[in-house]
């Protein structure tokens, strides 16, 4: 491999892992207070899945996707700076993110659930109540028509 393409694909290393720890972060961010359901876990594992596409997509631009141990350990590289140096003055703003996030989310679960308040309709009218002695008994939806 020429000695320029060499450098360019240590750089891409390094830019990768660090726009991976950005990622990451962000997304570890944003579930940070919940519960670990089956849509979060499918969305880490899809996040992985996508980074490691575009890092070797863009690998296969610079280089014919050839890879190595000291690309990878320059991928970590990256990540480690970032967790290291950039962590810090993104977590505010990701946290800012998030709040707003739970705002809207907020609001709406609680206009969704006095829409269905309202709308709900009474399970128990098209049912029978027996009564202590195991005789059915009318509810007032049946014997009103």
């Amino acid at each position: 491999m020429l000695l320029h393409i060499q450098i360019q694909v240590i750089l891409y290393h390094l830019l990768a892992g660090w726009l991976y720890g950005l990622g990451f972060s962000f997304l570890q961010v944003l579930t940070q207070y919940r519960r670990r359901s089956f849509l979060t876990l499918l969305g880490e594992v899809l996040y992985h899945a996508l980074a490691a596409v575009a890092l070797f997509f863009g690998l296969l631009q610079l280089n014919g996707a050839v890879t190595n141990i000291y690309l990878v350990l320059f991928f970590l590289l990256g990540a480690c700076v970032y967790y290291r140096f950039y962590y810090p003055l993104f977590y505010g703003w990701f946290s800012t993110v998030r709040h707003r996030f739970h705002t809207g989310f907020h609001k709406i679960s609680v206009a969704k659930s006095r829409v269905l308040g309202i709308i709900k309709k009474n399970t128990h009218s098209k049912k029978r109540r027996r009564d202590r002695r195991g005789r059915k008994k009318e509810t007032d939806a049946d014997s009103t028509g």
